[in-house]
């Protein structure tokens, strides 16, 4: 069994494209630097939340904060253009 290796910090936002891992993928994107490495997963909804949290996790010194711009994590739009729908539908 290989242990996983510990991320120096992570990030999250609600939505993010999960369970869509591209689309996690390219909310976490402007958190890279060129500096160590990013790297993305998606978390399973929860806390009577409707979506998936989109974590992105840095190692090997990646700044978790890295200086802007860009926004690091992108912004998630996702679940306010469906509420918006909806609420436009109903």
């Amino acid at each position: 069994m290989v242990r996983k290796a510990e991320a120096d910090c992570e990030k999250a936002t609600v939505g993010g494209g999960c369970p869509n891992v591209k689309e996690c993928v390219e909310t976490c994107r402007p958190c890279y630097r060129g500096v160590g490495v990013v790297r993305v997963y998606c978390l399973a909804a929860g806390g009577g939340f409707p979506y998936a949290r989109c974590v992105c996790s840095f190692y090997k010194g990646a700044p978790c904060n890295p200086p802007a711009p860009p926004s690091c994590p992108r912004p998630w739009h996702g679940a306010d253009h469906v509420a918006l729908n909806k609420t436009l539908l109903a």
